[in-house]
């Protein structure tokens, strides 16, 4: 699977409307994201859901080097409740 993806204007106007989010951080559209820069997310804050800006990877609970995370970008579906690195998340 390719390690790559687009953040483009209408992906950020349909954060509104599919996430009903009020506001939206400024981000710039790319067309070449990679793991480790800045994407958009949306996370609930105590019952509200919010736009905000998130480093892509994933840092297991394990890691001692922050820098596991850009490696963390793929899991098996078939696996992904007994891999180390993704079952804590995953639940």
């Amino acid at each position: 699977m390719c390690g790559r993806f687009a953040l483009e204007v209408h992906i950020q106007l349909k954060l509104f409307e599919d996430f009903q989010i009020d506001s939206i951080p400024p981000i710039t559209p790319r067309f070449n994201v990679a793991p480790s820069q800045a994407v958009l997310g949306v996370r609930e804050v105590e019952g509200n859901r919010e736009a905000a800006e998130f480093r892509w990877g994933l840092i297991p609970v394990w890691a001692k080097d922050m820098s596991i995370g850009f490696k963390m970008i793929n899991a098996r579906s078939e696996t992904i409740r007994e891999k180390p690195s993704y079952k804590k998340a995953f639940q």
